[in-house]
This record gives structure tokens, C-alpha cells and sequence, in this order.
């Protein structure tokens, strides 16, 4: 170290020059850096659950649809309501990205004519120019709450209530006049674009008739998310930078503790950016707070490095000498703990969740550019500091606890310590046991965000916003006309809503085929729901579809050979469990009867999605543990004490997961990534326990002398780098991204525990194996003569 750091004094202001010009350089790639909230983002191009939604979208079309909701207390069906609904049906009509507008106005309404009952007619439900006769609108109301098509989904059960449908146009038809293929970043601002128009269009309709309208769907999901990660970094990422600032000066009490720390991390953080942007990753609503999470792991080793010089320099060393001593010291565990930091996020590497991996990979990489950081920039910048300057002296742990006899209490109390705490641990960590998984997007937002509160107001009042595709394989080209096949469809469609009471409203082209079968033929037996032959019943299909205007075409409810049949289901929010079941439920079903279907959707994408991270929390956590394990074993090399290293660093972890059982709390995304990180972090502070508990052994120190050493020269840096870490972390319960807000409270929650398992059980165990090996002679031989006094005291 000594030629290191006379290197690095020699050529000091040519380094920190270089450095500057390196991140200047890197910085100006973080421009190109792009935003997607869509929800491809989750799943890799290789994925069969993103093929299998594309094969979906490539024959029926996308279920990309934006839903709105408003009531009238005194009856939807009145002039202006209506009236409202021609205007927004219109307006959105008008828009080159929607392909068809589905509301109460427009519904095709299939009856026989009254005075020729042989006259078939499909027609629009509401007569606009007759919205003006109540009686005309009671006849309406009694038609709308007793047919099965549109009850409970254009319009509830007490005709206060209905929803608009406006359906996304295919992207070939959007661009088709285009003489280039779109770009991903084209195709994405047009679909922002689409939520603020309809937006503003319902802003001005609002001011006009007072009707409060709620918007929903997977594009304003999509929009909702673009607005809260930009919210995020225009605000919250400033403020935990800030608070992080506040901190460090209220710990180091001068500027400079506060600047050199914070350009290391800073300047970290940039350059992790940049490998984010080269490796070609767009950011999302979990790495755009990839500055954030940077400088909560490089300031760690960075506190420790600017602690141990601020001491080392008010003993009365050098600049120069302080520094080659600090890095003597403190080396090692900086190394360590940016490896374990680096292996807990490198974990996530496995995982088949694109967001996950993604930022795992560049955050395991940006550990390392901090500690280099950490080990060029910071010493470079100490050395060019006045030689005269002399920092103001750090007032330790110690000196604040040192009253409560800290180490005297440890050594005095060690069982009771440790069969306490192992008590509280396992009541806790026995919530493991009830741990569920949920990756519903809906819940992804707060409550206050008009993407959920629009999703919830549908679901309370109408139906149900979760949409399911189920299609249906007859078998054969033209198979879905087989009345064998039909009765099955009907048959599945009973059973389904007798299953799942969440299932609100379904809908196929067997209900068409009904209502023709009752309208053409009024007599037919009670048990007899469709045509007897097949011929019959694609005759029916053949009529309507001759009957429908423009715009309304049925393509998008079968494939091209009429084999497939598209049946969609529209259920309640529930948990992503719970979504599996229906999913599991309706294949299970088919599979029985000897074909085959498949449901898909985007809230089948999201569902299938709890099955990754489960894995990924399984597999990513067992991985960070073994890998974490061997390389600390190498380091400290006694079986004995590596027991002792890894049960305070499994414990919080166990505690935090086990009260998220407890407490009914799901696994989602954002818990799933600080379970993985939260490791590699706890682990930090444990390190430099032991880096310090080691040097005491050195000085044939007793336990509580040894504790006392500790407490002394890393207990300060231990107790701020945990603090500095939950305040940055701490921001991230602002966010209305709600994976982001339990990422905070895992990772908090656990690195608080983790810190007075390492203060109170790291020791206490110690001092244990100490007193055991007096007694038994097993334990930790280097504290027998010590553990002797303590006993006899």
C-alpha cells in the first residue's frame, strides 16, 4: 500500500483530472437513456409466456383496451348521459389508434321484428333520436337489465352505471401508411400520447355535463407508470441524495466529510448509468432509481474509509500516512463487502424477470466502480487537501453507549441475549410457513394513483376490470359451429361461474348463436340453447355478421379457419394465486373433455409471472447464501465462527419474510429483489465486526475487551452506514410504484435487525463459544483465558 499511495500522491491532480474527463465522457451517454412501463418489459424475448401472447395478438387481435366508467345515481339511461356517451364515443372514434368503440349506444341488439316475427333485425341498442321518450327509455332499461350480453359489463345490475370500451388499432394499422417499420420508443410515446388525449377529452366532457369518469386499462396502467418513475427521479431521487448529504454532515460535522463521500458515489453512479445505457437495457420503474441504490452501497465503504482516516489523522498521523494506514485496514473488508453486495445483486442475474436481471447485472457491476472509486478517487482528493487541514474528531458509539457498560452487559448476559433473540426469530421466521406470492400489476400502484382507483371503481360498480382470453381448440377447421362443441362452451361456462363467484361477465360467440337460436325459433325446447346442426348454427353466424356495420366485425372473437374460439372472461382483482386457479381451472377443464385450451391476456402474463419470482427468490437467495459463504470462510477460516457469522446474517432476513407471512403481506417484485440485496448488504457491517474482532484476537484481548475494540473502531461506521443506507432506501416509501415502497420496508426492516443481531447476537454468541470452551473445551480457544475471568466475574 505504501507505493499505491505515494503513486496516487505523486500523480494526484492528473488522476483527479482524468477521473473528471472519464465521467464527463460517460455522463453524456445517460441522455439516450430511454423509459419503458410496458408489459414486455417483464419477460425476455425468449419467453413462451411473451410468444404465446404475440400467437394470441397475431390471430385475435391485441387486448389492449381502454376502459371508462361513469355513473348517474338517478339512472345511466337519461338524454344526457347518453348524449355524453355520443360525444366521447365519437371523439375516440375519430383517433387513428382505436380500432372499435363498444358502449350501450352501439351495442347490436338482436330481436324480431314485431309485426313480421320471421324478420331478423341487428341494430344499434340506443336510438338517439329517441332519447328523448321516457317511455322509450324505460323500454331500454327493462331490455338491458334482463339480456345476459351486456348486463354487468356495458352496464350494471341497477342501470346506474356503464363503460365505454375503446379498443387499440393493431399497429399495422396504425402505421400503414408509414413507409418505415415504427420504432419501439414510436410505438410507446403513441401510446402515451393516446392516454393524455382521452384524458383531456374526459377533462373537458367532465366540465361540461359534471359526471366524474374513471379510466382504466393497460395502457393508462402503462402511462401511470411512465408518470410515476418520472416523478421518482425529478423528486424523490434528489431528496435521498439530500437527506443522504444531511446525514453525513451531522455524522462527520465539516463539508468536506460531506463532498468527498459524495462524489465518489455520485460520480459511481454515472458510470453505472452508462453501462446500464451501453448494455442496451431501458430503464423501467425499478432502474430508474439505480443512482439511489449506487450511492446507498458505495457510501457504505466510503463512510468506513473517510472514518478510519478522520481517526487516524486526529491521533496525530499524516495526510499521507493516515491514508496508507486506512487502506491497510480497511482494504480487506471494503473488499469483502463489495463482493458480497455484488454477489447479492449478481444473484439476480438468474432470474427469468427481464427487470430483475437487468438490474442485478449493472448494480453488481456498479459496486465494483464504486469501490474503485472508493480506493482511487477518494485518496486522491484527501491528498490534495491542504496539508495542514485537520478534520474534526468523530464522536463514537462508544462514547455515546459507553454508560450502558456495553460490552460488561454483552458478556454478563450472553444466553439471555442469545435464547431471546433465537426465540423472537423463530416465532417470527415461523411466517415463513404462510408466505404467499402475488404479481397482480393493478396492485402495483397506490391507492391514490387514478390507474388503481379507476380499476377498483369498475370492479365495485360494473364488473370485472380483469380480463382472461381463453381459446378454445374444437379440433377441426370449422369446429366451432359443431353443436357438440357449442354445448361443451356452454356447458364450461356454467361451471366456471358456479367455480369462481369472482367471475363477473363472459362472453363468446355462443351468446350470439343463442339469442339467434331464441329468436328465430321462440318455441324451441327449454334444454335446447343453440341450433341442432351445425349447418344452423353457422347460419346465424352467417346473418349477424352480414347485419353489423363497419367497425364491427367479428374476426377478432375466431381465427381464420373457425377452429379457435375466443372465449373472455372478466373476473374481480384478485391475487395472483388466486388468478392461477382460474387459469389452471379453465385448461384442467378442457383437457378433460378431450381438447384443448390455452387462456392468455395480459393478466394471465402477470399471473404466470409469480411462478418466476418465486423461483428467483428461491434459487437467487440460495445461490447469494452459498457463493456469500464460501468466500467469507475462506476469510476467516474456523468452522465455529463462521456459524457464528452466518446465523445474524440468515436471521433478519428469516424475521423480515417470516412477518411479511404473519402479516398477510404477498411477495411481490419489489419484496422478491430486497430479500436477494438485503443479504449481500446485512453482510457488510458482519465483516467489518470481524475484520476488528480479528484484530483484537491479535492483541489477545478478552470478550469483553474485544467488544469494547469493536464498538470502538467500527461501531460508528457500522451504526451510520446502516442509517445512511435506511434513509436513502427510506425515500422509496414515497413512491407510488408499490414493489419500490416494499423494497424499502424489506430492506429497512431487515438491515435494522441485521445491525443489533451484529451489536448484541454476534457478540453474545461469541462470548458463548468462549465460556463453552471453558467448560466443555469446545468453542473458541483465543478467549479461553479472557472467557475464565469473565466467568469467575
Amino acid at each position: 500500500m505504501h507505493y499505491y499511495v505515494n503513486f496516487i500522491n505523486r500523480f494526484r491532480w492528473l488522476i483527479l483530472i482524468l477521473t473528471l474527463i472519464a465521467v464527463g465522457v460517460s455522463s453524456s451517454k445517460i441522455s439516450e437513456l430511454t423509459f419503458d412501463g410496458s408489459y414486455r418489459i417483464w419477460f425476455s424475448k425468449e419467453s413462451q409466456i411473451l410468444k404465446q401472447y404475440d400467437d394470441f395478438c397475431a390471430t385475435f387481435g391485441n387486448d389492449d383496451t381502454i376502459l371508462i366508467v361513469f355513473s348517474d345515481e338517478q339512472g345511466i339511461l337519461n338524454p344526457d348521459a347518453l348524449k355524453s356517451m355520443e360525444r366521447i364515443s365519437g371523439k375516440l372514434g375519430k383517433l387513428q389508434e382505436i380500432a372499435r368503440v363498444n358502449s350501450l349506444l352501439n351495442y347490436q341488439y338482436i330481436y324480431a321484428h314485431p309485426q313480421d316475427k320471421e324478420d331478423i333485425i341487428v341494430e344499434d341498442f340506443i336510438d338517439l333520436h329517441a332519447i328523448r321518450d321516457i317511455s322509450y327509455l324505460k323500454e331500454r332499461r327493462q331490455i338491458a337489465l334482463s339480456d345476459p350480453m351486456i348486463k354487468n359489463f356495458l352496464i350494471n345490475d341497477t342501470a346506474t352505471t356503464t363503460m365505454i370500451a375503446a379498443k387499440l388499432a393493431p399497429l399495422d394499422i396504425i402505421f400503414s401508411n408509414d413507409e418505415k417499420t415504427p420504432s419501439h420508443e414510436e410505438i410507446k410515446a403513441l401510446r402515451y400520447e393516446l392516454v393524455q388525449k382521452v384524458q383531456a377529452l374526459l377533462v373537458q366532457e367532465q366540465a361540461q355535463t359534471g359526471y366524474q369518469y374513471h379510466i382504466s386499462g393497460t395502457p393508462v396502467s402503462d402511462a401511470a407508470l411512465l408518470d410515476i418513475a418520472s416523478h421518482d427521479v425529478m423528486v424523490y431521487v434528489p431528496i435521498s441524495f439530500l437527506t443522504i448529504m444531511i446525514v453525513l454532515y451531522l455524522f462527520f460535522r465539516t463539508i468536506w466529510g460531506v463532498i468527498i463521500p459524495m462524489l465518489t458515489v455520485i460520480f459511481a453512479s454515472l458510470i453505472t448509468l452508462c453501462i446500464y445505457r451501453s448494455l442496451g437495457f431501458e430503464l423501467n420503474n425499478f432502474s430508474i432509481n439505480i443512482p439511489v441504490f449506487i450511492t446507498a452501497i458505495g457510501i457504505a465503504d466510503a463512510v468506513h474509509f473517510y472514518t478510519a482516516w478522520v481517526g487516524l489523522r486526529t491521533l496525530g498521523h499524516s495526510n499521507i500516512m493516515a491514508i496508507e494506514q486506512t487502506f491497510k485496514k480497511n482494504f480487506q473488508p471494503m473488499l469483502l463487502t463489495t463482493l458480497t453486495t455484488a454477489i447479492g445483486f449478481g444473484s439476480l442475474i438468474s432470474s427469468d424477470i427481464v427487470p430483475m436481471w437487468t438490474l442485478g447485472y449493472t448494480i453488481a457491476l456498479g459496486s465494483l466502480t464504486a469501490l474503485a472509486l472508493t480506493s482511487i478517487l477518494m485518496p486522491t482528493i484527501l491528498l490534495c487537501l491542504n496539508k495542514e487541514y485537520m478534520p474534526k474528531p468523530i464522536r463514537t458509539v462508544r462514547c455515546w453507549i459507553q454508560e450502558l457498560r456495553y460490552a460488561y452487559f454483552v458478556v454478563k448476559h450472553d444466553y439471555v441475549i442469545v435464547l431471546f433473540a433465537l426465540s423472537i426469530a423463530f416465532a417470527l421466521s415461523s411466517g415463513l410457513l404462510f408466505i404467499k406470492f402475488d404479481s397482480n400489476s393493478i396492485k402495483y400502484f397506490d391507492t391514490d394513483v387514478q390507474a388503481y382507483q379507476a380499476a377498483y371503481y369498475t370492479m365495485d360498480n360494473i364488473t370485472g376490470p380483469a380480463s382472461y382470453e381463453a381459446i378454445i381448440d374444437s379440433g377441426i377447421a370449422d369446429g366451432i359451429k359443431d353443436p357438440d362443441f357449442l354445448r361443451h362452451v356452454a356447458r364450461f361456462e356454467q361451471e366456471l361461474y358456479a367455480q369462481f363467484p369472482q367471475v363477473r361477465f363472459s362472453n363468446s360467440l355462443l351468446d350470439v348463436i343463442k339469442r339467434f337460436h331464441d329468436v328465430m325459433n321462440p318455441e324451441h325446447p327449454k334444454d335446447e340453447l343453440i341450433g341442432t346442426t351445425q349447418g344452423m348454427n353457422a347460419q346465424y353466424l352467417l346473418i349477424y355478421t352480414l347485419s353489423l356495420p363497419q367497425g364491427m366485425e367479428i374476426n377478432d372473437k375466431l381465427d381464420i379457419t373457425q377452429r379457435y374460439l375466443r372465449f373472455s372472461i372478466h373476473s374481480d382483482i384478485v391475487n395472483s394465486s388466486q388468478s392461477l386457479q382460474i387459469i389452471n381451472w379453465c385448461e384442467e377443464w378442457w383437457k378433460k373433455e378431450g381438447l384443448s385450451a390455452t387462456v392468455n391476456g395480459q393478466v394471465s402474463m402477470f399471473s404466470k409471472m409469480q411462478e418466476l419470482i418465486s423461483h428467483t427468490l428461491k434459487h437467487s437467495l440460495t445461490q447469494a447464501f452459498i457463493i456469500i459463504s464460501i468466500l467469507v470462510f475462506f476469510v476467516i477460516r474456523n468452522i465455529k465462527l463462521m456459524i457464528v457469522f452466518l446465523i445474524p446474517n440468515m436471521l433478519p432476513l428469516m424475521m423480515s419474510l417470516g412477518f411479511m407471512g404473519w402479516m398477510g403481506i404477498p411477495i411481490n417484485v419489489g419484496i422478491a429483489v430486497a430479500s436477494v440485496v438485503v443479504l449481500g448488504l446485512a453482510v457488510d457491517d458482519t465483516i467489518y465486526f470481524f475484520n476488528k474482532f480479528s484484530e483484537a484476537r491479535q492483541r489477545e484481548y478478552d470478550p469483553a475487551q474485544t467488544f469494547d475494540y469493536i464498538l470502538e473502531n467500527s461501531g460508528s461506521a457500522m451504526v451510520f452506514t446502516t442509517l445512511i443506507l435506511s434513509a436513502a432506501f427510506s425515500i422509496f416509501l414515497l413512491s407510488d410504484f408499490i414493489p419500490n415502497v416494499h423494497f424499502a420496508i424489506m430492506t429497512i426492516s431487515t438491515m435494522a435487525l441485521a445491525l443489533f443481531a451484529d451489536l448484541l447476537l454476534t457478540p453474545a454468541l461469541i462470548s458463548v463459544m468462549a465460556k463453552l470452551s471453558i467448560r466443555f473445551g469446545i468453542g473458541c480457544d483465543s478467549f479461553k483465558e479472557g472467557a475464565q475471568e469473565s466467568i469467575r466475574s
